[in-house]
């Protein structure tokens, strides 16, 4: 005759109790052993790290009374009370049982409990037997206690006002995969009117740091937009501006230079590129009256740039080399064809 036995038991996770499961197992046993209700667990231990481990704690009894010695339980969580697929590999634990009482830690990794509902099967044997485990039936259904349906019922909160800090590669991501309509990763929006709708800030004193980056992978699209509802400025840069050599949009360089002599001067000149401009006689010194070579630091092919006299008078400049050039050949004439020294103004486009 074969008698029914059961196996109790109460999981326990060490990190928080809003993993706390409970599980109770019945199955046709193997003749000679029983269960009977387990008693009340032992409070648990001190959370110290939260981890994906948790105890599983039971009371095993014998025909002779509470058990004694070694067996061996498998456990594997499936996503199906009785049918379904095991969601992680079983595990194996050989337990010491000491008056009908138990406890094993079982740990199924990181992507098990996901709120998806899942079920233990139990399999139990004695320790050494050559035998299959017998399985348990039913499964039991990994049920959350109640601190984890309050958590799953939280009341709206935000993060006002919260701040965080640490070190890595992004401090906080937003993605959204929205592929239609008007939609935002991250919007700001301030009412004070000295306010920062977004505000980003490279403290580093070293490197090319970005305070805020903006890009796009569409050939329509904008790495960054601005816009005034007003009339004020869109865009205000305090501070230089750089662009890329290749891009386009932007004042590339300008100077205002003082062409002529042996010592021509460079009053004033930015270059969004490289930063440098220099400037220096050039050609044979019959040319050194109202000519200077202008040098901007960067290629200047297939740019265009515009030259004027800031005194009267027209400028015409070339590149330096037929060829490649970052320099250009500039001469300053008066209004009646002669070369006389004098202030010219370049841009380069």
């Amino acid at each position: 005759m074969k008698t029914q036995w059961t196996l109790n038991g109460v999981t326990l996770l060490l990190a928080t109790l809003a993993l706390l499961m409970a599980f109770a197992a019945w199955a046709e046993p193997q003749a000679g052993i029983q269960a009977q209700d387990a008693p009340q667990p032992a409070a648990p231990a001190e959370a110290l790290v939260l981890g994906t481990a948790f105890t599983y704690q039971g009371y095993l009894e014998d025909e002779a009374g509470p058990a004694n010695g070694l067996y061996e339980f498998q456990f594997a969580p499936f996503d199906h009370q009785s049918a379904g697929t095991a969601r992680a590999n079983s595990i194996t634990r050989t337990v010491n049982v000491t008056d009908g009482q138990f406890s094993t830690q079982l740990d199924f990794g990181n992507n098990v409990f996901n709120g998806q509902r899942l079920w233990l099967q139990i399999g139990v044997r004695r320790a050494g037997a050559t035998e299959w485990f017998t399985t348990l039936t039913p499964r039991q259904e990994l049920t959350p206690a109640p601190y984890a349906l309050f958590a799953a019922n939280i009341p709206y909160h935000d993060h006002f006002g919260a701040g965080w800090s640490g070190s890595g590669v992004t401090g906080i991501a937003v993605n959204n995969l929205s592929t239609t309509g008007s939609v935002g990763a991250v919007s700001g929006y301030v009412h004070s009117t000295n306010g920062h709708a977004v505000l980003g800030e490279a403290l580093s004193p070293t490197g090319q740091g970005i305070g805020v980056y903006g890009a796009t992978n569409s050939p329509q699209g904008f790495g960054g937009y601005f816009k005034n509802y007003t009339a004020g400025y869109a865009l205000y840069a305090e501070g230089d501006v750089k662009q890329s050599p290749t891009g386009d949009g932007l004042v590339k360089a300008a100077a205002v230079a003082t062409v002529g002599g042996f010592n021509p001067a460079l009053p004033r000149y930015f270059n969004t590129i490289t930063e440098q401009v220099t400037i220096w006689a050039c050609g044979l010194p019959q040319y050194a009256t109202g000519h200077s070579c202008i040098d901007f630091n960067f290629t200047l092919n297939n740019r265009y740039w515009v030259a004027t006299s800031l005194d009267g008078g027209y400028v015409s400049c070339s590149l330096w080399l037929s060829g490649e050039s970052d320099t250009l050949n500039c001469w300053h004439y008066n209004n009646s064809g002669q070369l006389v020294n004098g202030e010219i103004m370049v841009v380069v486009y």
